[in-house]
């Protein structure tokens, strides 16, 4: 599928936009504490392994236009972020590591390493996302719930999801995956 100018998006249609990520909300990426609007992370204690995921609402702006790309907890996502962040720390510093600590794998008799690889989503970062483009209309607050169309915001595109498939994120450019995983993936 071509990437589609976000100017030229046309409702109710499957696109595909790429261009620069605007913060609408930040995350800290659970490992390393970076500021991001998604994450991916991958933690190996012993034998034990944990897998995080999260993405925030943001902005995509390709220079022609903006497209919010927004989730309600309803969202199916898939995230593809290349892994920037590998580290193995000493199991004594599990504790350093909040979302270990939180979850109680901090354990202090605990022997060995700590191994975790993690991928951000970054404002700033260019990314490509696929979906469904809906107009949306920006709230006035100040004008009320009562307000009429008439008195309604701007709009703005927003991808979501399709019913047959989640909103596609990657960070990952010019880049072919195998066959299958294209299948798999693919809106």
């Amino acid at each position: 599928m071509a990437t589609t100018p976000i100017t030229e998006l046309q409702e109710a249609a499957s696109a595909k936009i790429e261009g620069r990520v605007r913060a609408v909300k930040s995350l800290l990426s659970p490992c390393t504490g970076r500021s991001c609007v998604g994450f991916k992370a991958t933690l190996i204690v012993g034998a034990q392994s944990l897998e995080l995921s999260e993405v925030a609402s943001f902005i995509l702006d390709d220079g022609t236009g903006q497209a919010l790309i927004a989730f309600d907890g309803r969202e199916a996502v898939t995230l593809e972020l290349d892994v920037d962040a590998t580290r193995t720390i000493p199991a004594s510093r599990i504790n350093d590591i909040p979302v270990l600590r939180d979850r109680g794998l901090g354990l202090s008799d605990h022997l060995g390493v700590v191994i975790y690889d993690e991928a951000i989503l970054a404002v700033d970062d260019t990314a490509t996302v696929w979906g469904i483009a809906m107009r949306e209309v920006l709230p006035r607050p100040a004008l009320g719930p009562g307000a009429g169309y008439r008195e309604a915001g701007d709009t703005i595109m927003r991808l979501t999801r399709s019913p047959a498939a989640p909103i596609r994120i990657s960070s990952r450019r010019d880049r072919p995956r195998s066959g299958a995983a294209r299948k798999a993936r693919s809106p």
